[in-house]
């Protein structure tokens, strides 16, 4: 139980860490001659956005900030995909004569081999019906 609670707590300080506004580079200092309008801009950009450690959030337009998460959320389930690999290959280099292990390491692979076809495929999908037939901006 302690575990699980450390690691939550850990991953709430990593949130924290990556999507706080970095107002410690000097750009919500009024008296330097920002303003707060300035603030929301993104590096001089024309729509508004929030800087933090993981690069400019888009706030002011709604498919900016829905490309965004998306762009986001599809490098993020890669990366778990990739990692499950990782693991799988563990599995399979270090079962000690356990054909169980080696099983299990066999069904890891190919579940995260489906797993990165499914992401790639999706987005393929995403970008064919979004912006060949639909012509949304963002994708």
């Amino acid at each position: 139980m302690l575990k699980k609670f450390n690691l939550f707590l850990i991953i709430i300080f990593i949130f924290i860490a990556l999507f706080s506004p970095s107002v410690s580079f000097g750009y919500a200092d009024e008296g330097a001659g920002f303003t707060v309008q300035e603030n929301l801009k993104c590096f001089g950009s024309s729509s508004q956005g929030i800087n933090t450690a993981i690069g400019c959030i888009p706030i002011g337009n709604r498919e900016a900030f829905l490309a965004w998460i998306l762009s986001w959320a599809i490098g993020i389930s890669g990366g778990i995909a990739i990692l499950f690999a990782a693991r799988a290959g563990f599995y399979i280099l270090t079962p000690a004569g356990n054909p169980d292990k080696i099983a299990a390491g066999k069904e890891l692979i190919e579940a995260s081999i489906a797993g990165i076809l499914f992401l790639v495929l999706s987005t393929l999908i995403l970008k064919i019906i979004g912006v060949n037939l639909f012509n949304l901006p963002g994708f």
